[in-house]
Formats: structure tokens, sequence, C-alpha cells
């Protein structure tokens, strides 16, 4: 997803979706997220094409949380009530399509958390 996501290939994010994909984030009432989930493929890719668009990705790094696969992703530059790292986690469908994209902005909760 982020690799794909990076080189703005819409047609491979378009078959790593779900129809009825989500995107919920939490920013912790810190950084601007989504207030409401994001739900759609066509929303879902709009969305984190516009993030990716507007934000390079500075460094990435894989983990274990709460048991699930996650990875954390920080940026290379700071913008006043935008997060410049962040934790995404996907959840995949019985298909292998990704059906739910969880990304956690909220300081506090990333606090434990070691430096990509």
């Amino acid at each position: 997803f982020l690799s794909h996501l990076a080189a703005q290939d819409v047609a491979s994010l378009q078959q790593l979706l779900a129809d009825d994909v989500v995107s919920l984030s939490d920013g912790g009432g810190v950084y601007h997220a989504a207030l409401k989930p994001i739900v759609g493929r066509a929303r879902v890719l709009r969305f984190f094409l516009s993030l990716a668009r507007r934000r390079p990705v500075g460094s990435v790094a894989w983990h274990v949380l709460n048991g699930l696969p996650a990875v954390s992703i920080e940026l290379d530059d700071e913008r006043p009530h935008e997060a410049s790292r962040f934790v995404l986690r996907c959840d995949l469908d019985d298909s292998g399509h990704i059906h739910r994209l969880h990304a956690v902005l909220a300081p506090t909760k990333l606090a434990g958390l070691p430096p990509a």
C-alpha cells in the first residue's frame, strides 16, 4: 500500500482496497484528523493520495502493536496542527483486500513508540 501510494500508482491502489473500505483516524484532539469515517474505495483513495502529495515521507518502521502489524511513519516537514508522525494499521477482508485503515496521530498514544 505505502509503496504504491508513494508512487501515486492509482491502479494498484484500487486493486488493494475493498469496495467498502473504511478509513478511521485519531488525532486525539491535538492534530487535524478526519472527524468521520471515510467510506468507499474512491473516497479513501482520494484522501490518501491527497495526503501523499502534500506531505513527503521521511521514514517508515514496521512494528507489532497490540499483537498486530503496523507501520510508524515520520514525515519530513512539520506543520502547525498536522501530525508529523503517525501509526497506520490495516485490516484485510477474506479476499485479502484492505477493508479498514486505522491511523493514530495522537502524540500521547504514540509516546512509547520508538522513532521510525
